[in-house]
């Protein structure tokens, strides 16, 4: 009987993800109208549960990208946005919450359906952006934009002002989860916004533009394009894009930092990194197991925190590798639009193929593949969580960014400090002990920019609304992320506006004129 609704509850929601798509347009957004992207992609997007046709991708053609932009530079000059009361602008950002509130169920499913994340995941995220809008609309009301301070000679203002047209490439992992918080928080600070989606993952995308369109935001202050590194590399080259955000791999990171350079532009990065779980021989075991399980779970193990290097106090190697393996066997793999489903498949072919050939290298590198885990059969892009001894920590110091992890063995502190930050960049760091005062003193020593102490979990809201911001270190990103407030401090510049005094110049002294020119006599 329980079979039996599990299949009766996958088929309500494969009919309506039917009824979803059947009068689904994949739409541009542009200067408040939606239109259809020009160009047909020769990639087709598919779906990962069993590899069934969706769509092609979509592009979008130079004409409308040089209109988008052109409208949100009228949109910064004009102030037509920045000028509005503050009070008008949370009212749009309220109706927006409305609106995405609205959505959030509907693009549960297409991100389940464009990711491969499980559904019940995917409408969690999606079903908590309204909250964010509203506390957009809060920040708006409490935020001081301008600042005034009594000077030597004066009043001085300190003004938070947009640097103009701000760009927002998508990921494909967490499509909405991911530039909501970005986009809100750079419309609250003035600035208009132009988002570009993944080619991978832009169906859930269409319903953030329509929830703005239909709060009645004026046209230009958000826009959506479609298309893929094509049409990210001509906004983010075009001198009237101000300022950029970007969340993906290090290889287009690093196309981005380039172009950003030529033109001295903003540049926010979040890119990932080899993360490590170091479990210390105090660990609580059962809190370690849950950890190492999320760590290589969530998201399919496609999230720029997950784990990929599992270091193991020698004392508990064996116990906690036996756990976690007996752990991993009870998973439940199926189709990301199944409820009961706890993992789903790789997003698309490419990343798929590209675990496997990972997997494949650590291997040549004398590594044993150990996985627990049953795999649904067909055509789908499903991998089981992977862990891989006997090789060396320095065989997984890039990103594989699916569900596979190195296991090492440690004996000391200052060991596994070394093998953890053999790694060029690392977004996160999790240690597991039961000394709290002995895991912030080692986390000081890693060179990640956050550490998290017994849990792996995606957000690190660890002081509500007092949430400081946190740097990217290395090559795990660039600038300062964190809440909606530090994100406003990126979409916008500080200007000192002030006076410095009557300044008079004296004119300098006449200077004494010493004749060196040779004479006879000096010869004499």
């Amino acid at each position: 009987n329980a079979e039996y609704m599990g299949e009766l509850g996958r088929g309500v929601v494969i009919m309506a993800l039917d009824e979803l798509l059947s009068g689904f347009e994949l739409l541009n957004y542009i200067d408040g109208q939606f239109c259809v992207p020009s160009i047909q992609r020769p990639v087709e997007l598919r779906n990962p549960n069993t590899g069934a046709f969706i769509m092609n991708q979509v592009s979008t053609g130079d004409a409308d990208v040089e209109r988008c932009v052109l409208a949100a530079e009228r949109v910064h000059k004009t102030r037509l946005w920045f000028n509005l009361p503050r009070e008008t602008k949370a009212q749009y950002f309220q109706k927006i919450a409305e609106n995405i509130e609205k959505y959030s169920a509907d693009m549960g499913k297409l991100d389940s359906l464009n990711t491969g994340v499980v559904l019940s995941l995917t409408e969690a995220i999606n079903s908590s952006l309204s909250s964010t809008f509203l506390e957009a609309a809060k920040l708006l009301t409490t935020y001081e934009f301008t600042e005034h301070h009594d000077g030597k000679f004066g009043l001085v203002v300190s003004a938070r002002i947009p640097w103009g047209p701000a760009l927002i490439l998508s990921p494909w992992n967490v499509p909405a989860g991911t530039v909501v918080p970005k986009l809100a928080a750079a419309i609250a600070g003035g600035a208009p916004v132009i988002l570009k989606s993944s080619e991978w993952a832009p169906l859930s995308l269409v319903y953030v533009a329509k929830a703005i369109h239909e709060a009645g935001v004026p046209a230009g202050v958000f826009q959506l394009l479609h298309g893929g590194p094509e049409v990210g590399a001509k906004l983010v080259a075009d001198s009237r894009v101000k300022c950029v955000q970007f969340t993906g791999s290090k290889l287009s990171g690093e196309k981005v930092v380039q172009a950003c350079g030529a033109n001295f532009k903003p540049l926010l990065l979040e890119l990932g990194g080899s993360n490590p779980v170091i479990v210390q021989e105090d660990a609580d075991i059962e809190v370690a197991v849950q950890g190492i399980y999320n760590g290589i779970t969530l998201l399919n193990g496609q999230w720029c925190a997950g784990m990929s290097r599992l270091f193991i106090h020698e004392s508990l190697y064996d116990e906690i590798l036996k756990r976690v393996m007996e752990r991993l066997e009870t998973v439940q793999m199926g189709s990301s639009l199944d409820r009961e489903s706890q993992m789903g498949p790789m997003a698309h072919i490419v990343q798929y193929q590209g675990v496997k050939a990972a997997i494949a290298e650590l291997v040549e590198h004398g590594g044993q593949v150990l996985q627990t885990t049953a795999v649904p059969s067909g055509d789908g892009y499903f991998l089981p969580p992977t862990l891989v001894t006997g090789c060396e920590s320095f065989h997984m110091i890039h990103e594989v960014f699916g569900p596979v992890s190195t296991v090492h063995k440690f004996s000391s502190e200052e060991e596994v400090l070394e093998k953890v930050n053999e790694t060029p960049g690392m977004l996160m760091a999790y240690i597991f002990t039961t000394n709290p005062d002995r895991a912030r003193e080692l986390g000081c020593r890693i060179e990640s920019s956050m550490v998290m102490i017994n849990n792996v979990w995606f957000g690190f809201d660890i002081l509500g609304e007092k949430q400081p911001g946190f740097c990217y270190f290395g090559s795990s990103g660039l600038g300062e992320d964190g809440d909606l407030q530090t994100l406003v401090k990126f979409f916008c510049g500080s200007r000192l506006i002030g006076s410095n005094g009557h300044v008079t110049l004296t004119p300098p002294e006449p200077l004494e004129v010493v004749d060196r020119t040779p004479h006879a006599s000096d010869h004499s």
